[in-house]
């Protein structure tokens, strides 16, 4: 059995910010699509789940507190198809949620309001549409405690699919609704409330006889009449997702483009001024499919976004800008398979709430995940780096027992010892730790501070594959060490 010492010297300290990675799921496809922030703490996330429920898909509701623990977990459907697309708080702590049905309603897809208690448990449902598609993916509640709902319409309108507005009481009962568009597809995809009352409304239009769609954004009043449209793009297929009031009184949007940029798809980020007119545009990516979801305006005035980089197995991309849409930096999370995050939100402590799905980690096909990172995006562990060589300094392989060792100059503090996703999987003390529970991967030791040196002056050197000093690089104290647990 090999084990590795780590002798103590200074590390840094953990970052103040709570920070998380977290998935949910069963052995089947779970796909999370909205995380949010609740008024009384913690984090929620709707989507949608095969491994539970009673049909094909369900409508799946899952509460967890400040670290991402699951509290409770509710799900809705039938038999057939249900998916939750969004979700909103209610004035009595409950949540709103926007889904579409194929178990229940008149239609082949029909839209669904699904109102629960705090604790997730339903209050009421209902079914919004007629013969054909309805599908919402966007709820807020109003300053009366109606619902305000954007999606789109087969069943009526002038189109093949019109942009849908749907305006309900506090009991989910329709007060009106309108369509917009053309003869071609045209979609909603988010709405906001604006401060005269009105609303935006982010989507997708193809213009007469175009082959692909435009970016649409739509200003409404209170009663949803139209106050102005806007169309952005060029010859190929641009499309919204998400668009937000913006302190100056104008409107930041956020989608992709094939139309500019490097190629393929790009992440494009557009600001405009009050009435929809445009003040500036960024398109960030490569020459592969790269696409934002959700965007959000950060304490200070800058944006951050959220969506996925990278073909044919993409990653999740956060990318931080600037007031004026310039990049500041971004990080890419994920593994093997496809990632993705779906929305992102400031959080108090400066940091970033992402809700999104995974295929890399958790326990089936497809999982929730919900990511917590600090104000710079990053999770509780960085790679150690090597300032002189500018690389990551290499890993200790160890398996069965980790031994802590003090030095008379390093008295060992605290040590810890967290996994790839940062979190702290079990305390380490002075002597050997048993460590044949942990699964084996990558991990990091964190304290206050080791060194780590082999017991024996054999654990090898993961980067360089020989035998040697499990230290790092030469010259090298980086101010977290990383090992990989072998059986």
């Amino acid at each position: 059995m090999r084990r590795a010492v780590l002798a103590i010297y200074c590390l840094a300290a953990v970052a103040s910010a709570h920070v998380f990675q977290r998935t949910y799921g069963g052995e089947i496809q779970d796909y999370g699509y909205f995380a949010g922030q609740p008024r009384e703490g913690g984090y929620i996330m709707v989507g949608k789940t095969e491994s539970y429920g009673a049909g094909d898909f369900d409508v799946w509701l899952v509460r967890t507190d400040e670290s991402g623990d699951t509290l409770w977990t509710r799900t809705y459907g039938g038999p057939d198809y249900d998916v939750g697309w969004w979700l909103a708080q209610t004035p009595d702590d409950g949540y709103i949620i926007a889904a579409n049905t194929k178990s229940f309603g008149s239609g082949d897809w029909d839209a669904w309001l699904i109102r629960t208690d705090k604790y997730g448990d339903s209050v009421w449902t209902r079914t919004l549409g007629g013969a054909f598609y309805e599908n919402i993916f966007s709820v807020l509640v109003t300053s009366d405690s109606g619902y305000f709902i954007a999606g789109y319409a087969d069943s009526s309108g002038a189109g093949d699919t019109d942009l849908w507005l749907v305006r309900t009481n506090e009991n989910g009962d329709t007060m009106w609704t309108r369509t917009y568009g053309g003869p071609n597809t045209d979609v909603g995809h988010s709405v906001q409330p604006t401060a005269d009352g009105g609303y935006i409304i982010a989507g997708s239009t193809q213009p007469f006889g175009a082959s692909e769609t435009d970016v649409w954004l739509l200003k409404t009043d209170s009663l949803g009449d139209t106050a102005w449209t806007r169309t952005y793009g060029d010859s190929s297929s641009d499309h919204a997702y998400r668009a937000l009031p913006t302190p100056d009184d104008g409107f930041v949007v956020v989608g992709f483009t094939a139309s500019f940029g490097a190629g393929g798809w790009d992440v494009w980020l557009l600001k405009t001024d009050s009435v929809g007119d445009t003040a500036w545009t960024r398109t960030f990516g490569s020459s592969g499919r790269d696409l934002g979801y959700s965007v959000d305006v950060t304490a200070d005035s800058g944006y951050i976004i959220v969506g996925f980089t990278g073909s044919p197995a993409p990653d999740c991309w956060l990318i931080k800008t600037d007031g004026d849409g310039d990049m500041l930096w971004f990080r890419t999370f994920g593994g093997l398979s496809s990632d993705a995050g779906r929305t992102v939100e400031q959080t108090a402590d400066g940091g970033y709430i992402i809700g999104g799905y995974t295929s890399s980690y958790g326990a089936g096909w497809d999982d929730f995940w919900l990511i917590k990172t600090d104000s710079a995006g990053l999770l509780a562990v960085e790679e150690p780096r090597c300032p002189s060589a500018g690389r990551a300094a290499a890993a200790t392989i160890v398996s069965g027992t980790l031994r802590c060792q003090p030095t008379a100059s390093s008295p060992l503090l605290a040590a810890e010892l967290h996994d790839i996703t940062g979190r702290k999987v079990m305390e380490l003390r002075a002597g050997e730790n048993d460590i044949r529970h942990l699964a084996p991967g990558v991990y990091f030791v964190k304290e206050e501070g080791p060194r780590i040196e082999p017991s024996d002056g054999t654990c090898e050197n993961a980067e360089q594959g020989s035998e040697g000093s499990a230290g790092g690089l030469a010259g090298c104290a980086p101010s977290v060490r990383k090992i990989v647990i072998q059986r």
